[in-house]
């Protein structure tokens, strides 16, 4: 298990590598000349070109590229173009933001989106799992932005209860980025749960459970959601990382002073170590949830841990052959 682990951790290196190749090779290729943004429109043309050559925006691509490797190698991702601060500064000082608002989302996601699957798998045909049905489709379907501005112009406008942006009001401000985050995983969550019930609960052991007298709650929590985790969690482990990269839309939607809202304001302004640095941080923490998503499965599902020891036990009787052959 603990090879397993190592070596996902190296294909990390792999994967940050292209992401940060893809996010650089976009930002040199877009028109926008950070210089200009920096001394403004009315700045001489002088001065411009100077702070070209001061920042190394003239050489070619492949070298800025490399010199931004080099640094990255020794620890330094570079300072923004904006305020001349650590690019680190800023990530660290809106990071929370945004994982309270995924970390929320997907408390939602987990709680409701299960619980409704199961309720749906378990009344099937029924009116209930039809509407539930409906909705998760529609829930799905809708644009979390839409939503996003819909809900201001209802909560906020209309019935003024809920604040329009910023986090002024507690908790009571993430009440809408929240909804508006949840909703579409929520279905997905919903969906899934609903299906993998419905092929758990039709087994042999679920009907053995039920003929030696388990109560129906029992049969259902105990026995066939555990057994209906795996593909639930591969679901919310990837949907966990989507709610960070959804962030960037809803945070500039409700003027949340997160991460997503810092990476589109440094895509405008063509603040490229502080659009590389967010950006490789998200992808970052995405793998890493993926990665503990896959060792949950070891703990979930038996199975997935016995096979890890037979691929032990061989190997310990072949290293034994050759030490007695030696």
């Amino acid at each position: 298990m603990v090879k397993y682990v190592i070596k996902r951790i190296l294909i990390l290196i792999p994967i940050m590598l292209a992401v940060s190749f893809v996010v650089f090779s976009i930002l040199y290729f877009t028109p926008a000349d950070p210089a200009r943004i920096m001394l403004g429109a009315s700045a001489p043309q002088e001065a411009v070109d100077q702070l070209q050559e001061e920042l190394g925006l003239n050489d070619p691509f492949l070298v800025q590229y490399g010199r931004y490797l080099s640094g990255v190698l020794h620890g330094d991702f570079g300072t923004s173009y904006r305020n001349g601060q650590s690019v680190f500064f800023e990530i660290f000082a809106r990071f929370p933001v945004t994982l309270t608002l995924a970390g929320l989302s997907i408390l939602v996601v987990v709680v409701l989106g299960i619980t409704l699957g199961i309720i749906s798998a378990v009344k099937q045909y029924s009116i209930l799992d039809y509407v539930l049905t409906v909705l998760s489709m529609l829930a799905a379907s809708i644009p979390n932005f839409w939503l996003a501005l819909m809900m201001m112009l209802f909560f906020s406008l209309q019935l003024d209860i809920l604040p329009a942006s910023g986090l002024d009001d507690g908790w009571r401000s993430y009440v809408m980025p929240v909804i508006a985050l949840s909703l579409p995983p929520m279905a997905e969550v919903v969906r899934m749960t609903r299906s993998a019930m419905l092929e758990t609960i039709r087994q042999d052991y679920v009907r053995t459970a039920r003929a030696k007298g388990l109560m129906e709650r029992v049969v259902i929590w105990r026995h066939a959601l555990r057994n209906a985790l795996m593909p639930i969690i591969t679901v919310i482990g990837s949907n966990f990382g989507s709610l960070l990269g959804g962030a960037v839309v809803i945070e500039t939607v409700f003027g949340l002073p997160g991460l997503g809202n810092l990476v589109v304001t440094s895509i405008r302004s063509k603040d490229v170590p502080q659009v590389m640095a967010g950006t490789l941080f998200i992808a970052l923490i995405f793998c890493v949830v993926l990665l503990i998503v896959d060792v949950a499965y070891t703990f979930i599902d038996p199975r997935v841990r016995t096979r890890y020891l037979k691929e032990k036990k061989p190997r310990a009787k072949r290293e034994g052959k050759e030490a007695s052959a030696a």
